[in-house]
């Protein structure tokens, strides 16, 4: 699923049979509710659009978690009111949350090109979201990590495939 995400590729997990990685692990399996940070990062996307600014996905993941503030403020990204209001949340698992925000496209990643004289262009993926954002009350029902902590014990359920 991780794979998928990252290349934003969709799979519907009625289809998967127990094949899978996620389904044939062996882990143990915790969840966890990250709905509210979810918001938040949708938030902060939405007020960068209203005040007219654009930002890349690795920018946002570092305005969400409050770190590289020197670039951040030299963009004044550190005046967003949802500034590294995800500082409690590890680099790895924001990022996920970000691959899963565009996967479910709530957030949308547009290409565009930057013409710098003398050289050839430039693409930047600016963060945008879904101008349907109504659709977060649905899709983002409690959004949940699957964290491994180890050999699962035999006797535990799958009970099919989560968010992450």
């Amino acid at each position: 699923m991780l794979l998928l995400n990252h290349f934003t590729e969709k799979f519907d997990p009625v289809f998967c049979k127990g094949t899978c990685d996620n389904c044939a692990s062996t882990d143990e399996v915790s969840e966890i509710d990250l709905t509210e940070p979810a918001t938040v990062f949708v938030k902060m996307i939405q007020e960068l659009e209203n005040r007219c600014m654009k930002i890349t996905g690795p920018q946002s993941l570092h305005a969400f978690r409050g770190t590289s503030k020197a670039d951040m403020a030299r963009r004044t990204f550190n005046t967003l009111a949802h500034f590294g209001k995800g500082s409690d949340i590890p680099t790895d698992l924001a990022k996920r949350l970000f691959d899963n925000l565009v996967a479910r496209e709530i957030l949308m990643t547009d290409l565009e090109e930057a013409q710098v004289q003398n050289r050839a262009p430039i693409s930047y993926a600016y963060v945008s979201y879904t101008p349907l954002i109504i659709r977060i009350c649905y899709l983002l029902r409690p959004t949940q990590h699957l964290a491994s902590s180890g050999p699962r014990q035999r006797s535990s359920l799958r009970t099919g495939h989560r968010s992450f």
